[in-house]
């Protein structure tokens, strides 16, 4: 193996480690949202009035909470 050859392979190996990193932090960050939508909403705040305090789209705010209480049934 030459140097160039390990090298491309430790280039590409820490590709795919940042992108799995990348993808837990997005998760992550992804839940703490929806769980903050769930906790204004359960404290009797409107979905606008949740997606202007968030700085969120307000389509996306509805479907959480639509996802929300469809698992609710």
């Amino acid at each position: 193996m030459t140097l160039l050859q390990r090298d491309r392979e430790n280039i590409e190996l820490g590709r795919e480690e940042g992108r799995e990193e990348g993808f837990q932090k997005g998760q992550q960050a992804g839940v703490k949202i929806a769980f903050d939508i769930i906790r204004l909403y359960q404290s009797g705040k409107g979905a606008a009035e949740i997606a202007g305090q968030l700085g969120l789209e307000a389509d996306y705010v509805r479907q959480i909470l639509e996802d929300y209480e469809h698992s609710q049934e």
